[in-house]
């Protein structure tokens, strides 16, 4: 006997044996129990899925010599002609091969004929959708009403291609892809029967190379078979699917943690010497940090992976969460950009180059700082070891900021000075504060005009350049701010005289930002070109927001501070007056016109403008309406008094209100309108009885029946009541002398649709 293959051998001979696609199986066997048997069904999925093979096992369903079942015998002359693909009455049709509509055409001349053999006629079209705009025309009718004998079975991978007639025409189900659980577990059934010994990793590699398809699984596992001699071992299934060892993965990364870039470019040049496949690696490297992130964060939902346990816990221990999810972003996007780079291992080097880079620059502001050197890590993946030893300028510890006199800059306090000149006696930083804690020379007025000079200038040559008053204003007091004295300070450490010069440089800074000071506060303009009121406060409503102030800003801009010449009082500059309606713009000269006119444009208040309510226009005394009072159907019918004591609402109150009530004794009987059967329900009956129940102070029996065309229903009572109070209402106006007046003298009509019997 020749060999079968496992996709053919194994496949499912009835729902029982088909592995997933629960809701499928679940309403096909609803369906076949019950006999709710649709005349088309359509079974879309990617390919492998188990189409074809569900429309099979239908078809043994309804065609089983035991009945219509859904469980099939298998062993009947019809299922075992079904199996073997001999059945006269099962059409099997490849609609990629027969696409033209001469050949539906010859298909759909058989349909009316009644089967040969089996109880049904079964058309089962493979790949649907590859049929022709006019084969799906001529299939339009049959699929909509084909004869009783009939059943089509479509299956397509690609159900967008169909026209919407088709679509609408059938039942359609979406089959699952397969998860990679679901197919190791079925080639776990598989092969120990095929006397296969296998490696479970090896089983999870083919899974996930199967991509959600069963029928790829196993012809990947025949393949594997043949090429292993039966024994499925990881490195053989690797090298047959052309992926990479997973220790390179490990190795990498461990490179990349230890900054070892000698060492990572001797692992990329090993990959690129036995023709690897970099895109694969790049896979196992993000499997490997997915291992680790589920090791860190969620233990419990860690699966066993192709990764050593031991070297997983090694890398979660090293490793931060922050830097994991880096690291797999990073190769995520290299993997996207490895196809544009000029060779696969340049790209690939790029790629490990970059998450180099990025680690050494997560770690340098992560690891604290230690003043002796780190001991090194002897480890299985090669010594991850403390990555950095000296301390770096966001690790430094922050300075004390000058005191500074009133009127001067804030920031006027010079950088920190290197580590290793922290222990002298005599630090930096004291120099500049002794010069800075004495107040600067006042500011002559003859200085202050100069600057006011060089103010309006600059400010004239802004606004023929487009500037805007507010830049200008942001740029003079910006460039007016000190700069930073690097050069001061590193040399205060040596001797005396830089001191004076740092002090005599303060100070010279100090009288321009004085100056400047004054002037803006003069001219009620702050630094940043916002409006300053008399308080010093800055106008937000008056001016646009500024960016947020950084530690350069002024001092004269700071409300806990105050400048060093107390401005003038300038007054407040008046705001604008609200825009008036446009009803006070354009009113009318009441002087020019007449009394007429004048008592049109100023009415009396009316209740509805005063109270918000409608005018009600009271009646005539001794008034007595034509119409009838009665207005509700439950003031004279019984059973609608009924429901309305009930409080019944929704469907249950449409239900009741189309029916006829009757009592004898505790049985209760209601006979309701055929039209209203379709919102019978038990629920509905439970809350009806319970309801009459509580009304008639006993336990009922309610029975229900349905008759056509009642006439004494309180629906059918209101609708009578309505039509007669608008009958009299329409007399009513008829009869009316004024109404009556009116069509003789001026031969008017009564538009009877705009009466209403209120």
């Amino acid at each position: 006997m020749s060999y079968q293959v496992l996709a053919r051998k194994w496949r499912p001979q009835n729902f029982h044996q088909l592995m997933g696609q629960e809701h499928v199986k679940q309403a096909l066997v609803n369906a076949l129990n019950e006999q709710r048997l649709h005349h088309a069904y359509l079974f879309t999925g990617t390919r492998g899925v188990g189409k074809t093979t569900i429309a099979r096992i239908f078809s043994k369903s309804l065609n089983c010599e035991q009945g219509v079942t859904s469980t099939p015998c298998g062993q009947c002359s019809a299922c075992s002609e079904i199996e073997a693909g001999k059945f006269i009455d099962l059409i099997e049709i490849d609609a990629a091969s027969r696409t033209k509509v001469e050949d539906t055409r010859e298909i759909l001349d058989n349909v009316q004929y009644a089967p040969t053999r089996g109880r049904y006629k079964v058309y089962l079209i493979d790949e649907v959708h590859m049929l022709s705009k006019h084969s799906f025309n001529a299939l339009l009718k049959t699929l909509e009403e084909p004869p009783q004998h009939v059943k089509f079975l479509l299956a397509t991978t690609d159900p967008q291609k169909l026209p919407v007639t088709i679509l609408s025409r059938c039942l359609q189900f979406n089959l699952n892809a397969m998860t990679q659980d679901q197919i190791v577990e079925q080639l776990q059934k598989v092969l120990p029967q095929e006397q296969v010994s296998f490696d479970p990793v090896a089983l999870q590699t083919l899974a996930k190379a199967a991509d959600g398809s069963m029928r790829d699984a196993l012809s990947l596992t025949d393949q594997a078979i043949a090429q292993t001699n039966s024994n499925l071992t990881l490195a053989a299934v690797q090298s047959m699917l052309g992926l990479m060892d997973s220790a390179h993965a490990v190795i990498l990364l461990s490179a990349i943690l230890c900054h070892d870039g000698e060492a990572l470019m001797q692992a990329v040049d090993k990959i690129a010497l036995q023709n690897g496949n970099f895109v694969s690696v790049l896979d196992d490297m993000i499997a490997l940090l997915h291992a680790v992130q589920l090791t860190q964060l969620v233990t419990s939902a860690a699966k066993i992976s192709n990764f050593d346990s031991n070297d997983i816990e090694l890398f979660a221990q090293q490793m931060s969460p922050q830097q994991g999810q880096l690291l797999y972003q990073l190769l995520l996007n290299g993997k996207k950009d490895l196809k544009w780079a000029p060779e696969p291992k340049l790209g690939f080097e790029m790629i490990m180059l970059r998450l180099l880079a990025f680690e050494r620059d997560d770690h340098s502001a992560a690891v604290p700082v230690s003043s002796a050197p780190s001991p090194q890590k002897d480890d299985k993946v090669g010594g991850l070891r403390e990555l950095l030893k000296k301390p770096t300028a966001a690790t430094a510890e922050p300075q004390e900021p000058a005191a500074v006199s009133k009127g001067e800059i804030a920031n006027t306090t010079p950088p920190s000075a290197p580590a290793e000149q922290s222990t002298t006696t005599e630090t930096p930083q004291q120099a500049p504060k002794q010069e800075l804690q004495s107040s600067p020379p006042p500011v002559t007025e003859a200085m202050e005009t100069d600057i006011a000079q060089q103010y309006d200038q600059v400010m004239s040559q802004a606004a023929e350049q487009g500037f805007t008053p507010d830049a200008a204003n942001h740029f003079v007091a910006s460039e007016s701010q000190p700069q930073p004295q690097s050069d001061t300070v590193s040399a205060a450490a040596d001797d005396s005289a830089p001191q004076q010069q740092a002090g005599n440089v303060s100070e010279q800074h100090s009288q321009a930002q004085s100056a400047i000071a004054r002037i803006l506060k003069n001219r009620n303009i702050s630094g940043a070109g916002k409006l300053v009121g008399a308080n010093g406060e800055v106008k937000k409503s008056e001016a646009p927001e500024a960016p947020t102030e950084t530690a350069s800003t002024t001092a004269f801009e700071q409300p806990n501070e105050q400048p060093a010449v107390a401005p003038e009082p300038v007054p407040p500059r008046p705001r604008p007056e609200k825009k008036a309606a446009f009803q006070e713009r354009h009113k009318p000269i009441t002087e020019n016109l007449a009394p007429e006119l004048l008592e049109q444009l100023s009415p009396e208040p009316t209740t509805s403008d005063t109270e918000g309510n409608e005018v009600e226009i009271p009646a005539p005394e001794n008034f007595v309406s034509p119409i009838s009072e009665i207005k509700f159907a439950h003031q004279q019918d019984d059973w609608a008094s009924m429901i309305e004591q009930m409080q019944l609402g929704g469907r249950i109150r449409q239900y009741a209100l189309h029916s006829i009530f009757s009592q004898n004794g505790s049985k209760v009987s209601l006979q309701v309108d055929s039209n209203q059967q379709h919102l019978d329900s038990q629920a509905l009956r439970q809350k009806l009885t319970e309801s009459l129940s509580q009304l008639l102070g006993q336990a009922i029996e309610l029975v229900i029946s349905y008759s056509d065309g009642l006439q004494h229903t309180p629906f059918i009572v209101q609708q009578q009541l309505d039509q007669h109070r608008l009958a009299q209402a329409k007399s009513a106006m008829q009869r009316d002398p004024l109404v009556s007046a009116f069509v003789q003298e001026f031969d008017a009509t009564l538009d009877e649709n705009s009466v209403q019997a209120l």
